[in-house]
């Protein structure tokens, strides 16, 4: 996925994967993510569920490559961010949330005090399989050992439709992370409009894990 294509997106609104309010699974079992961490959630767009990590006392780090979409997320909570630059990021901060704009593989492990939590509810699941193998092995060098982690899969027969939400399978969860336990917290049906229209069935999956 290139920045082109996000970006385009993002400005003709063509954003099904946004969900205007906080994850049911993240509501369900946040707990799992322990109390008062310093909260990963690569590729987090506008997400309500910035909010509701916040709201729990975590500190919140996004990081979002498309900019019209990270300032979306202060502008409609009528919020404006304490802004600076560093290192090629626009970072933009409020009320114990910060989204740096910018490529994820570029932002280092140096940039915020220690990062030891992480939910992913859109970002392995937006990215080809190439770049999956990447962004895990970038999320081991952000996150510190032993950091609770929250990720939820699409998954469903990828030789019917192409993605993104591209289909993640337990077994590739096991390559990119492998001799870690994970738990399954839960499952629904896959619910996006693209791959229901295109007579595709499938599941999101929830999973807690520790790095």
């Amino acid at each position: 996925m290139e920045p082109e294509f996000w970006n385009q997106r993002w400005t003709e609104n063509q954003i099904g994967f946004h969900e205007g309010t906080p994850n049911a699974f993240l509501q369900q079992h946040a707990a799992k993510l322990g109390e008062k961490k310093t909260v990963l959630v690569p590729l987090c767009g506008k997400s309500a569920d910035l909010t509701y990590l916040a709201s729990l006392g975590h500190t919140v780090i996004g990081i979002e490559l498309v900019e019209m979409a990270a300032r979306a997320y202060f502008s409609e909570r009528k919020i404006t961010p304490i802004e600076r630059g560093r290192d090629g990021f626009t970072i933009l901060t409020s009320n114990g949330i910060t989204i740096f704009v910018g490529d994820f593989f570029k932002f280092t492990r140096g940039m915020v005090p220690e990062l030891n939590a992480l939910f992913d509810r859109a970002a392995i699941i937006a990215l080809p399989e190439e770049m999956r193998r990447r962004y895990s092995a970038h999320l081991k060098k952000l996150l510190a050992a032993g950091s609770p982690a929250l990720m939820i899969c699409s998954q469903y027969d990828q030789s019917k439709a192409n993605g993104p939400p591209f289909s993640v399978l337990d077994a590739e969860l096991d390559q990119h992370f492998p001799g870690v336990t994970r738990t399954v917290l839960g499952e629904i049906p896959l619910e996006n409009k693209r791959l229901i229209d295109a007579g595709v069935t499938g599941i999101e999956r929830c999973f807690s894990f520790s790095f």
